[in-house]
């Protein structure tokens, strides 16, 4: 993480926060089919007033982490993730880089 800060061009002495957020499920109903893929659990660094998060590990649907950041209105300017918390699905890493673009938020995995 902090070799990140200081590729960005970051100071190390910037507020920095771990966090964990555990998202619990939400059943609901989409096309007759009953799904609880809207939770998931996170742990990332909140770099200087959460203007950019670093995503070190999740479990669940990494898809609702811009959903979470939403309901905070914590919204980043930038959010880098580890690839592998994609667990090698190119499906959920591909919609999580069409939701960032949507709201406005560089987002990059490494």
């Amino acid at each position: 993480m902090y070799e990140l800060l200081l590729k960005l061009g970051y100071d190390l002495n910037v507020d920095i926060k771990y966090e964990e957020i555990c998202i619990d499920a939400i059943g609901e109903f989409k096309n007759g089919i009953y799904t609880d893929d809207v939770s998931g659990n996170f742990q990332w660094w909140s770099i200087d007033s959460g203007k950019l998060i670093i995503v070190t590990d999740s479990e669940g649907s990494v898809s609702n982490l811009l959903n979470h950041l939403k309901d905070e209105k914590t919204i980043p300017e930038k959010v880098i993730c580890l690839d592998k918390i994609f667990d090698g699905s190119d499906e959920e890493k591909t919609n999580l880089v069409l939701q960032m673009k949507d709201a406005g938020v560089e987002f990059k995995t490494v």
